[in-house]
């Protein structure tokens, strides 16, 4: 007997197993939340949320620029609560969105790139957990 979600479905002309899509939005749905809950934390003021999703919406306007949410929480990271700086960075990403993911996710691996064995683990554990507890603060 077939799982419920094991049938596929055409996502983008190409066909995926119909559980593999619902994983894609429900992380997409929670990356949004996460996005949304930080803006609320650094931003507690309305009018300062609202420009402060203003000036994020200027990154992911144009096809070419990738992974919107996941950058605008990078943007967001390194900004912290300065609007100037949320448009400098928004700025660094419209030119290359892969140094502000690098900054703001892979902050010491982005420093050490050739580290191997346990100097390297040690950065992706550090970098990883100095993620995870910003984006759940």
């Amino acid at each position: 007997m077939q799982a419920p979600f094991a049938s596929l479905c055409i996502v983008a002309c190409m066909f995926v197993p119909l559980s593999a899509a619902l994983c894609v939005i429900e992380h997409r749905m929670e990356i949004e939340a996460k996005l949304q809950s930080k803006l609320e934390k650094i931003f507690p003021e309305q009018s300062e949320r609202e420009k402060a999703t203003e000036v994020l919406a200027e990154y992911g306007k144009e096809t070419y620029e990738q992974e919107p949410i996941r950058v605008r929480l990078a943007i967001l990271k390194m900004a912290g609560p300065s609007i100037e700086k949320l448009h400098e960075f928004t700025s660094a990403a419209k030119g290359d969105f892969r140094d502000v993911l690098s900054w703001a996710e892979y902050p010491r691996q982005s420093k050490h790139w050739s580290a191997t064995g346990a100097k390297k683990e040690k950065l992706v554990s550090a970098d990883l957990n100095e993620y995870e507890t910003w984006l759940n603060t």
